[in-house]
């Protein structure tokens, strides 16, 4: 739980402009692509070019397939992984575009309790501890507060929202303190 003494963050409710939305995409990515290296996807989705190799060549010294089939499997193999990784990405992406098109005027609310966040959306409606809680990360155009293990869930919260800079700083801050105190009580 975390520390009752560390000031609790006011409720925030706004309404994103389509433009927002894809600006804060493009920061969350940004920000993401800093935490895990841009290349690291591409690493794996080539790599399995190896690992199938390997099934295949262990498949033809096992006896499963003759040497003269190897080139065709190697071929419907490659073909087939290609296709698929290719498939996801393009759902990936389709998914993507189709949640944030869906969320560009959406109604949003951020309330903050002892026990974490409720987030609230046309679409979505979820409660974060404190403890799933990794950071905040101000930028000149939104406060990006991200959740769980890996840097990729996240919710934008508008700086338009705050008066200046100083109530911004201040609403960081007080994240900040909640964020570590869930990291203290943890452990």
């Amino acid at each position: 739980m975390s520390d009752p003494s560390a000031p609790l963050p006011p409720t925030i409710a706004f309404t994103s402009t389509a433009d927002e939305v894809t600006r804060f995409r493009l920061i969350a990515w940004r920000s993401f692509a800093q935490a895990v290296p841009s290349n690291f996807y591409w690493i794996v989705v080539l790599g399995m070019f190896v690992v199938i190799g390997f099934a295949v060549l262990a498949a033809q010294k096992t006896g499963t397939i003759s040497a003269a089939e190897v080139p065709s499997m190697l071929f419907a193999a490659y073909l087939s992984y290609g296709c698929g990784a290719a498939l996801h990405m393009l759902l990936i992406r389709y998914i993507s575009r189709r949640y944030y098109a869906a969320d560009k005027a959406a109604v949003c609310e951020v309330a903050f309790s002892d026990g974490g966040l409720l987030l609230k959306a046309d679409l979505i409606e979820t409660q974060v501890p404190w403890q799933a809680v990794r950071s905040i990360e101000a930028w000149r155009e939104c406060m990006l507060i991200w959740f769980g293990q890996w840097h990729g869930y996240g919710y934008a919260i508008p700086a338009r929202l705050f008066p200046d800079d100083v109530a911004r700083a201040s609403f960081v801050k007080s994240v900040r303190l909640r964020i570590a105190s869930a990291k203290q009580g943890s452990h």
